[in-house]
């Protein structure tokens, strides 16, 4: 059992339903103004203005339902990581830009390159940092991962066990830095070439 914050992804979530409720709001007001501000009047309201009008808030609707769903389900996933899933401390990491951003400040994501027991390396991003932060103190990462299916792990700045910290939950910081280029290096030429295409 973990400490795992999940502040970071609910308040992802809370980005999502803002644009829920905006997209339900504007629905509300655009159906109200031309359905009842025309009650007295003998013209009926043209369709195609009304569907331009329309559109957006259902597209924003659906946009942030889909959002809120699949974090869900990713809440899910990190209660279930914290059950089953390998602590590793200590992960060197980069930011990279989601594309998002809030109040012209940038979200951003972390990336980490960790490599499995049987020795293949694995880049893993986190999820989008929408508290902002972008460095801990000691500047590292600690992940949570399932080993036996990797594309299950969560990224955060500061995952303890409950019971403490054991010395085999810290990465091996002395390993040789990672490098992507070496991975390519090392392939046979038929991998080589399935990478490239």
């Amino acid at each position: 059992m973990y400490d795992i914050n999940l502040k970071n992804v609910r308040k992802g979530r809370s980005f999502f339903y803002s644009f829920f409720f905006a997209g339900m709001f504007f629905l509300v007001i655009i159906i109200y103004a031309t359905f009842f501000s025309n009650s007295n009047d003998s013209t009926s309201p043209d369709i195609l203005s009304l569907s331009l009008f329309v559109i957006i808030p259902i597209i924003c609707i659906y946009i942030s339902t889909y959002n809120i769903l699949k974090i869900n389900k990713r809440i899910k996933l990190i209660k279930e990581l914290n059950q089953k899933g390998k602590l590793i401390k200590g992960l060197k990491y980069h930011l990279e830009d989601t594309g998002m951003s809030v109040n012209d400040v940038h979200i951003k994501k972390t990336v980490v390159y960790y490599t499995l027991p049987n020795g293949v390396t694995l880049t893993l991003y986190g999820d989008p940092r929408h508290d902002r932060k972008e460095m801990d103190s000691d500047g590292l990462v600690d992940l949570v991962i399932d080993e036996n299916n990797p594309e299950n792990y969560f990224i955060d700045f500061e995952i303890n066990r409950l019971s403490g910290n054991l010395p085999q939950d810290y990465y091996d910081n002395y390993q040789q830095p990672y490098s992507p280029n070496e991975d390519f290096e090392n392939m046979s030429p038929s991998q080589k070439s399935q990478t490239i295409k």
